[in-house]
């Protein structure tokens, strides 16, 4: 139970990270926050949080945005099947390996939206629109231990 209260948690301030008005000069390099909070979790916990459980967070992210209803939550089912499918083999690298393999998972994410919003007509006007992959690929090892000290704490204090 409190496991599961500390993803829910972890998933609010992702979400609360996601909508904070920031510079429009700085919008930009925002990290996909809930999605790499998602990529934690289903590294950790694939039997907890999978698909499902991405599909319900999409879908308050896309009411949170006010994205088209579906689009978030689409992204985020395929990087939580990309994830879950590589999981064993993702354990086995170090924290800046897996910090690339955030940015691919990051840039199928970005894909999926900007494919989403193509098809809608409203194509990102710069390049710029792809530096959350970097942003979220840098960011990552602070999420992983943040979220693993969080998790560790937790171990210790049902124990």
């Amino acid at each position: 139970m409190k496991k599961t209260l500390l993803i829910i948690f972890s998933f609010i301030i992702a979400m609360m990270l996601a909508i904070v008005p920031m510079p429009a000069w700085l919008n930009w390099l925002r990290p996909d926050w809930v999605a790499m909070v998602l990529i934690y979790w289903v590294l950790v916990l694939p039997n907890v949080v999978s698909i499902g459980v991405a599909w319900v967070v999409g879908l308050i992210l896309d009411a949170l945005t006010g994205s088209v209803l579906g689009a978030h939550a689409y992204a985020l089912v395929c990087v939580a099947y990309f994830v879950s499918k590589f999981q064993m083999r993702i354990h086995l690298l170090d924290l800046t390996q897996k910090a690339v393999i955030v940015f691919i998972a990051i840039f199928l994410y970005q894909l999926v939206i900007f494919a989403i919003n193509g098809m809608l007509g409203r194509m990102p006007a710069t390049f710029l629109y792809w530096l959350p992959c970097l942003s979220s690929a840098i960011i990552w090892p602070w999420i992983y231990l943040v979220l693993n000290d969080s998790k560790d704490h937790f171990d210790l204090a049902v124990k």
